[in-house]
């Protein structure tokens, strides 16, 4: 069963008819939001779901890593994950809640990371930059893979991050996604104020990389966007 519209329920339609696994992946995309109702009406839909005694399904539901970033701990964003995933491990016996980085798949969502600079590249709007900030991208195929291995193997209910090995500064994300477009960015490069990145432990995972024959490296960021926004 899956919950959800988005890029990421579409990813694993393939579990729509199986009644193993309970899929939430329906909630708020834009990790900006400031409006309330948009962050309650996922809740309300959340504990809709658990109320309905189906319990011994396996619940799965998508998080993300950047709880784990102290420059993101005040935003309405992290906050809610942290909440939804509260409400999961106090009701739900079987669950498995997957932390992700930003996950390139879909080119719809102009609130993504990748989009929102492509969008901006296009229009010739500035790009700000925070110095030294890096981000970890992901092809939502390789999501699928690392999770199909994990619900296959793991019994225990838990919180696992899903991320690339490594995490790529955004100058080089954008200097690299304007050099397929042949677009000459228009930055605004800003001090950060976090002097330090934030790392996102995966120890949970690599043998799950391995499994699923993923071979991460420090140009995959470049392998995934090529494949997506590539002319």
């Amino acid at each position: 069963m899956i919950y959800g519209k988005g890029f990421i329920a579409k990813a694993f339609k393939k579990y729509k008819k199986n009644n193993s696994f309970i899929f939430f992946a329906s909630g708020v995309s834009n990790s900006l939001e400031i409006k309330s109702h948009r962050y309650n009406k996922e809740i309300n839909l959340l504990n809709k779901v658990i109320s309905y005694k189906n319990l011994s399904r396996t619940f799965i539901y998508f998080s993300t890593c950047s709880v784990c970033d102290p420059a993101k701990k005040n935003s309405l964003y992290v906050k809610h994950k942290l909440k939804i995933e509260k409400i999961i491990k106090k009701n739900c016996k079987n669950y498995f809640i997957f932390r992700l980085p930003n996950v390139i798949g879909d080119r719809h969502n102009g609130h993504t990371l990748v989009n929102s600079f492509l969008h901006k590249l296009k229009n010739n709007k500035k790009i700000e930059i925070l110095s030294g900030v890096n981000r970890n991208l992901i092809d939502i195929k390789d999501v699928v893979k690392i999770v199909d291995n994990i619900l296959k193997y793991e019994k225990k209910a838990k919180i696992i991050n899903i991320a690339n090995f490594y995490s790529n500064k955004v100058l080089d994300i954008v200097l690299y996604l304007g050099r397929i477009y042949s677009i000459k960015p228009n930055l605004q490069k800003k001090k950060n104020p976090v002097r330090f990145n934030y790392k996102i432990n995966i120890n949970d995972i690599k043998k799950y990389i391995t499994l699923s024959k993923i071979k991460f490296s420090k140009s995959y960021y470049k392998k995934v966007i090529n494949k997506y926004y590539g002319k």
